[in-house]
């Protein structure tokens, strides 16, 4: 190396200096400076300043590159700071629209005999939706749908015994129950007399036969109407009930329209799946959301 010829130079005293050459040395040092240092980068080729900058007499920061051995840094007086001019303030609105009809928030609007009974019984809420000419109509229609595939029951099962509004009422009842006290096993284990289960009213109200046999033939449409829509199943229900909504309730202001799923896991090609939902399969419906 070439500090090692030089120190050896220097201890030899048998050497005289007359020996060693200066230039040398000189082109030694200057290549170990370039060695441990690279070159500098300037701000001024990074960073453009203005002309008047330049004018005012302030010389450019030089700094070692990244990845430099050297850490110093050359900083030079003169240099002013480039100063931004201020955003002018935004003008004042004095002309604020204002809707013809003020902001509510929702109310019912039920009947008079319901608004006084501070109680409001739900099973007279639920009378509302649900009346008794409706129930008629939904149980006439399963009565001809019974009686239409009455051949497809299979052999040893019950007859078909038609129902009426007031069974309907039971058994709508008892789906209300079912979504209150989900089972972990077959729904038939509500109608359990056990010692191993807990024991539930809705026995003494509907057999569990005659559940399922509700279930299985109940039909809001007529079975003799055709129609091209999927959803026309559920007609006259459907409009109903829209029409029912928009009398016995006023929404509030802020309303949106957005998307929810039905559940339902039978068969139909109708239903969408999408397993990170809390509803991961059934029907999607658009419905119009109140806020809060």
């Amino acid at each position: 190396m070439p500090r090692n010829r030089r120190t050896a130079v220097e201890e030899d005293p048998e050497v005289e200096e007359d020996e060693v050459d200066t230039n040398d040395v000189v082109e030694e040092e200057e290549m170990d400076f370039s060695i441990t240092c690279r070159p500098a980068t300037r701000l001024d080729e990074l960073f453009p300043i203005d002309d008047e900058d330049e004018q005012e007499g302030g010389d450019a920061e030089v700094i070692p590159d990244v990845g430099s051995s050297s850490t110093k840094s050359v900083k030079r007086k003169g240099r002013s700071k480039k100063t931004f001019p201020t955003l002018p303030n935004p003008p004042p609105f004095d002309n604020i629209f204002l809707h013809a009809k003020p902001a509510h928030t929702g109310y019912p609007k039920l009947p008079l005999a319901l608004l006084l009974d501070k109680a409001l019984p739900p099973f007279d809420i639920f009378s509302l939706f649900f009346s008794t000419s409706v129930l008629e109509s939904i149980a006439s229609n399963t009565n001809a749908y019974a009686k239409l595939n009455n051949a497809r029951v299979k052999e040893g099962s019950r007859k078909w015994k038609e129902t009426t509004a007031e069974e309907l009422r039971i058994f709508l009842g008892i789906i209300v129950y079912l979504g209150v006290f989900v089972p972990k096993g077959p729904a038939g284990d509500l109608w359990s007399t056990s010692s191993h289960f807990p024991q539930h009213d809705i026995a003494k109200f509907m057999t569990v036969h005659r559940f399922h046999q509700l279930k299985q033939f109940l039909h809001i449409s007529s079975p003799h109407k055709c129609d091209e829509h999927w959803y026309s199943n559920l007609e006259p229900l459907s409009s109903k009930l829209s029409k029912d909504f928009s009398t016995f309730y006023i929404p509030s202001t802020d309303v949106s329209v957005d998307e929810m799923i039905v559940r339902f896991s039978g068969r139909s090609s109708h239903t969408v799946k999408m397993k990170c939902k809390p509803t991961p399969e059934g029907y999607k419906i658009y419905a119009l959301c109140e806020a809060g």
